[in-house]
C-alpha cells in the first residue's frame, strides 16, 4: 500500500529517513556524521514542507502494516516535478518496493499534467544512480554542489513523459 503522508507521519518519515541513512550510507559519509543526524530537525523539516502544500507532498510506502519506504515530490515550474528524499529502508532495498514506488510517483505526477520528472542523487551514490537509470532516467550532464557533510555533486536525472 501507499499513501501520502499526513503531518501526523512526520516522525515516521523522519524515522524512515533516519534509518535508511545510517544503514544505506556507511560507504558514503563518515560514521560520525551519520550518527549526529538530528531526529527533532528532520521531523521539525518535514512538518514545515508538509504545511507548503500543495508543493510538496510526501508518500509513505508499506509491507503489510510497516512502514518501509518514503518520497517527496513537489512542483518545480508548471510542466516539472521533483522526486527527493526517495527513501527504502535498506532491509527491503533489492526487493522491487522502490521499484513500485517510484513507479507509482510516476503516474501520480504524469497524471497532475507533469511532463519532465526531475531527481537529483549523490554521485557517490552509486547504487541510487543505478536504480534511477534502471528505471529509464536518464543521466544529464547538469551537476550542483551541495553541503551535506562537506561538498557533494548531485547529478540530475530526468525522465519524459
Amino acid at each position: 500500500m501507499i499513501r501520502i503522508g499526513e503531518i501526523e507521519d512526520a516522525e515516521l518519515i523522519a524515522e524512515i529517513v533516519m534509518d535508511t541513512w545510517k544503514k544505506s550510507y556507511v560507504d558514503v559519509f563518515p560514521t560520525k556524521f551519520l550518527e549526529s543526524y538530528d531526529y527533532y530537525k528532520k521531523v521539525n523539516s518535514i512538518k514545515s514542507h508538509m504545511m507548503e502544500l500543495p508543493r510538496q507532498e510526501y508518500f509513505i510506502i508499506f509491507d503489510d502494516k510497516l512502514a518501509i519506504g518514503t518520497a517527496k515530490v513537489r512542483k518545480v515550474s508548471d510542466n516539472i516535478c521533483e522526486i527527493a528524499g526517495f527513501y527504502i529502508r535498506k532491509e527491503y532495498q533489492k526487493c522491487g518496493y522502490g521499484r513500485i514506488l517510484l513507479r507509482y510517483l510516476e503516474e501520480y505526477i504524469f497524471y497532475k499534467g507533469y511532463d519532465e520528472i526531475w531527481i537529483w542523487v549523490l554521485i557517490e551514490n552509486k547504487n541510487g544512480c543505478q536504480f534511477y537509470e534502471n528505471n529509464k532516467y536518464i543521466a544529464t550532464d547538469n551537476e550542483k554542489m551541495v553541503f551535506v557533510d562537506t561538498q557533494r555533486i548531485l547529478k540530475k536525472y530526468i525522465k519524459v513523459r
